[in-house]
């Protein structure tokens, strides 16, 4: 809302630069903590959901730009940008608030207000019992053997910031203006197609990846269809139709976010601070290629037909295809080498722990624990009982 009464442009900048600061934390802050309260049949869709808000705010930011540039662009003197600003600011205040109250740490720690005790004590024993672990002392030593003597932060990383630097969808307006048929409303209105056909794919992937309990092959499905529309915008001399087409595929390529940030929060389900630091890392990393990648591979003066930054954005995918694949080969690797076993819930645990789990909480079937239920069940567990008779 301040950036509505700035009266130059240093003043933006660096109201830009602090909103810029305070929310780097938002979005793998809530990777983090929705990775701490839900299992595999469950958290995909969770992401995916976090991620669907996000199409559907700029669905209505579409058109809510239209709306003011049509009523209220001029309105008491005031442009209609700042009104722009001054609305963001009404809608924004009561979320803030609701979000403090509503959003509850984790499962070991958490005094949300609207959790009963009894939803506390199941809650900590489902994440135990999937094999999940508490948050530990995060030192120096810890980070550099996390970084750097191990395999799994850097396949995610790489991926990870394939995905900054891979996204189209903001250059659509851009053709669409060039076409010269549109008026500016329409400018804003079209691309919300897209945040609409990104929300029904990813719910569909979302779901499928949850009943399969497979996350890579949804993920390469996504990411396959984002290079697809850069190899297109690519190849550029194709009918208008074809252009569109495209464009909506860097839209419907999104679920690529949280499919990943669920298959990392549970291969690395052993690790909370781990999967608290990747999306962190990723976004930092992500950004400093951000701020000037897109300026040399996509410059202004060539806009609509950026010659040469299609070509590299499709290059860049198939590295993220890369990453992918590294990431699925050396988890599987790991599996093997530490005789990881698969829990009830699909999770790969130390068995050792996972049975010990399982004797410690033996009144998991008490508690009415849904998805607990089947643990008990498991090859394992059956192997704890004939132990213990």
């Amino acid at each position: 809302m301040v950036i509505a009464v700035a009266k130059n442009a240093k003043l933006i900048y660096g109201i830009r630069f602090l909103l810029g600061l305070f929310e780097s934390s938002s979005y793998p802050g809530f990777a983090y903590i929705l990775g701490c309260w839900y299992g595999p049949d469950e958290l995909a869709k969770r992401m995916g959901i976090y991620d669907l808000a996000g199409y559907a705010a700029n669905i209505f930011a579409g058109y809510l730009q239209a709306a003011i540039y049509a009523g209220l662009n001029g309105a008491h003197g005031i442009a209609g940008w700042r009104w722009m600003f001054i609305i963001d600011g009404i809608i924004g205040f009561p979320i803030a608030i609701w979000g403090y109250i509503s959003i509850p740490d984790f499962p070991n720690n958490t005094r949300a207000i609207w959790l009963t005790k009894k939803d506390r004590e199941i809650s900590l024993l489902r994440m135990r019992a999937m094999g999940k672990k508490d948050p530990k002392k995060l030192t120096v030593k810890r980070v550099y053997h996390m970084f750097f003597k191990s395999w799994r932060p850097w396949p995610f990383l790489v991926s990870y910031v394939m995905l900054w630097i891979t996204g189209t969808s903001s250059y659509f307006n851009l053709w669409l203006k060039s076409l010269k048929i549109y008026t500016t409303e329409e400018i804003n209105i079209i691309p919300t197609g897209g945040y609409g056909l990104g929300m029904v794919v990813g719910f569909l992937l979302a779901n499928l990846s949850d009943r399969t309990q497979m996350r890579w092959p949804w993920l390469m499905f996504a990411t396959f269809i984002r290079f697809l529309g850069a190899l297109l915008l690519a190849i550029w001399n194709l009918p208008i139709g074809v252009i569109f087409f495209a464009n909506f595929c860097s839209y419907m390529g999104e679920p690529v976010w949280s499919l990943l940030l669920t298959w990392a929060a549970e291969e690395f389900q052993d690790d909370s601070e781990l999967r608290g630091m990747l999306a962190a890392v990723g976004n930092s990393l992500g950004a400093a290629m951000n701020m000037w990648l897109p300026l040399v591979i996509f410059p202004t003066y060539q806009a609509p037909h950026y010659s040469c930054g299609y070509i590299v954005v499709s290059c860049l995918d198939v590295v993220d295809f890369a990453a992918l694949l590294a990431f699925l080969y050396f988890a599987k690797k790991e599996r093997k080498k530490r005789s990881l076993v698969i829990n009830a819930y699909g999770l790969a645990v130390d068995r050792d722990e996972y049975l010990r789990e399982l004797s410690q909480h033996v009144g998991i079937r008490d508690m009415t624990v849904e998805t607990g239920d089947d643990a008990l069940d498991s090859p394992d567990s059956k192997n704890l009982k004939q132990e213990k008779n």
